[in-house]
């Protein structure tokens, strides 16, 4: 499926090319006339003499977004399948066929953070039900919450639903039926405090905790057999330890500013109870300028940095992918202002380049005043200057 992003005044399209055009008139027709609730707004739209079906995706974020930077429990994994097989269902009322739906996590979108999906119907896309189903599922687990036990058993089970011969959606229902009745239960027996609980632990969305930040204390594993996977996964997780690692490297002076900006003084306040002296920032006065931000004060940058511009703040990334939004719970970094999008974009890295995407925002991403758009990547050189919305930052490499 050939599809890319595109902007129209203030609204984010989704288009995708009509690779068999004029042939499904009757589910065209039946998209255009009656939008139904879990499908995206459709349209149709024709360019260089191509056809394309368009979905207006503003302000809404693809799930494969959502959970790079949440780990995925129980209760949101059935939220999750209830909501997609509600869809499938509402769509047979309207003739519509399962297989053109589009279950890819790329292409499955979610008002944020109610996490209220909406589908792609791409008539004559026909992929078999059961296999994107087993594709959904083995992103889901590569995504799960690895502590939640029923989480893993739950998705492993669907799973391997799919991959059987025999297997599918009505294995699934049930499988999802027997989570809910479970939960009713509990809920009767605590006085309807189960729910309550399961909410306020898993609350908000625990962060993802990356490959590695761990170290593995067991030795070299095992592939697992088919039959011991959730074993073998549980007890893999359970015997990590996460590794601490400092936000900022030791800094000793040296000054690194960008085009605009002054240098500012180091001063050493004495001892702290650890022994190590601590660092104040003085700026330096300059009669000509309103105020004199000092930027860095590093010998050697070991990690490429963002400079705030308007704060001065070097915000070292240590992670990737490293978010940035005004959802504190849900991003790396938070910018000052109301025109920034809960998840507004972020910088990824790939072998030794960085890149910059934006993530569906409101008011925009520009690297080196072009916007970017979403679904591109914007590859990133030392001093670039990155806007978000209004707020404008500089990236800086390592110091060879």
């Amino acid at each position: 499926m050939q599809a890319e992003y595109k902007k129209e005044w203030l609204d984010t399209y989704l288009w995708v090319l009509a690779e068999q055009a004029g042939e499904h008139e009757f589910e065209e027709q039946m998209l255009l006339h009656n939008p139904g609730e879990g499908r995206l707004e459709f349209l149709k739209q024709e360019q260089e003499g191509e056809e394309y079906f368009c979905y207006k995706v503003t302000g809404k974020k693809a799930l494969s977004s959502i959970y790079a930077v949440m780990a995925i429990g129980e209760r949101q994994i059935r939220k999750i399948l209830h909501q997609i097989f509600s869809i499938l269902e509402s769509g047979r009322e309207y003739l519509l066929t399962e297989e053109d739906f589009v279950l890819s996590p790329n292409y499955i979108f979610a008002a944020f953070p109610q996490m209220t999906l909406e589908l792609c119907y791409v008539p004559g896309y026909g992929v078999p039900l059961q296999e994107q189903l087993e594709g959904l599922f083995e992103y889901l687990l590569n995504r799960v919450d690895y502590e939640d036990k029923q989480a893993v058993s739950l998705l492993y089970d669907c799973y391997m639903f799919c991959v059987q011969e025999k297997g599918g959606l009505p294995e699934i229902k049930k499988r999802l039926e027997k989570e809910d009745q479970k939960e009713k239960e509990e809920d009767t027996e605590t006085g309807g405090l189960a729910g309550d609980r399961l909410m306020e632990k898993e609350g908000g969305y625990p962060g993802i905790i990356e490959e590695d930040d761990w170290n593995y204390e067991a030795g070299p594993e095992k592939k697992p057999e088919a039959s011991s996977y959730v074993s073998w996964l549980t007890d893999r997780l359970f015997h990590r330890k996460k590794r601490e690692t400092a936000l900022v490297a030791e800094e000793t002076p040296e000054y690194c500013a960008i085009p605009g900006k002054t240098e500012g003084v180091l001063e050493k306040t004495g001892p702290e109870e650890s022994g190590k002296q601590q660092e104040s920032r003085i700026p330096v006065e300059e009669p000509d300028m309103e105020r004199t931000v000092l930027l860095s004060v590093r010998e050697n940058r070991t990690v490429p940095e963002l400079v705030y511009e308007r704060t001065g703040e070097v915000i070292p990334l240590t992670k990737f992918p490293f978010y940035i939004g005004s959802a504190a719970e849900y991003t790396d970094f938070v910018p000052v202002g109301d025109d920034i999008s809960r998840m507004h974009c972020c910088i990824s890295k790939k072998l030794d380049n960085y890149y910059l995407a934006d993530l569906n925002s409101t008011n925009g991403t520009y690297h080196n005043q072009k916007e970017v758009l979403p679904g591109k990547l914007e590859l990133l050189a030392a001093n670039d200057e990155v806007k978000v919305a209004s707020q404008i930052f500089y990236i800086k490499f390592p110091c060879h």
